[in-house]
């Protein structure tokens, strides 16, 4: 699916930014409903998000933690944030509570963004190929440093490049997206190419120039192509991991 952002807690919540937002001990609990939108059914299971915690502006570490809602709340972390303001982005894939919602538990950090990227079927959903994952091995298919697909991009520029590894009717690829010498904050969104618009989305994040940020990305294809759109001046380094069969 493209990516779609389901959840942004700097904004109040309402139609478009659906959340709620309690406490739970040392926790702020943000609850993101997901069944029902976005094209997900009751035959999913898990759900693919991108979720980005945003530090507040003190020092302290802090760290952000997905689960499904009511669900045992699992000892690990899924992102991790160093203070100050620190940005960063990770996928995460999570199975849904039972009404459908996940909960995203920060400590020390003030806000997070969910953007809802994929989804997985559960055993009642009708038997199909499409849609199988198909792990590779890592294949490089951009470098900006050495040229390859495209150059470095300015800020608000694109690119594009067609994965030769996966077939030419794959749906859509994971792939691990790197920023690399950043010009300054700033963020990376990965889409389907051709796309009329870029989606209201990031992949990974940067804070300061000079950075190297990595962040692993669920994208779905267009016309068999990837576009990436940067909000910074950053080279780019892209390695495909695997793809989501055609029909």
């Amino acid at each position: 699916m493209p990516p779609v952002r389901a959840t942004d807690s700097r904004a109040s919540a309402g139609a478009s930014n659906r959340y709620t937002r309690s406490t739970d001990g040392p926790d702020s609990v943000v609850n993101v409903p997901i069944a029902g939108r976005y094209g997900i059914t009751q035959a999913v299971s898990s759900v693919a998000v991108i979720v980005t915690a945003i530090a507040g502006a003190g020092p302290e570490a802090g760290y952000v933690v997905v689960a499904p809602h009511a669900g045992a709340v699992p000892p690990s972390s899924n992102v991790n944030t160093n203070g100050s303001g620190d940005t960063r982005a990770n996928l995460v894939v999570v199975p849904l509570g039972a009404d459908g919602s996940i909960d995203v538990r920060l400590r020390g950090t003030a806000h997070v963004i969910v953007d809802v990227v994929g989804s997985f079927t559960d055993g009642s959903a009708p038997a199909a190929s499409a849609g199988t994952y198909v792990p590779l091995a890592p294949t490089r298919v951009v470098d900006t440093r050495l040229g390859l697909a495209f150059a470095r991009l300015a800020a608000g520029g694109s690119g594009s490049a067609n994965p030769a590894a996966v077939p030419a009717d794959a749906l859509g690829v994971t792939q691990n997206i790197i920023m690399v010498d950043t010009d300054g904050w700033g963020y990376v969104t990965a889409y389907p190419a051709g796309s009329a618009t870029v989606p209201v989305v990031s992949n990974g994040n940067a804070t300061a120039a000079g950075q190297t940020r990595s962040a692993l990305s669920m994208t779905k294809l267009g016309a068999g192509a990837s576009s990436y759109f940067v909000s910074v001046g950053t080279h780019l380094v892209v390695d495909v991991t695997g793809y989501f069969s055609g029909g």
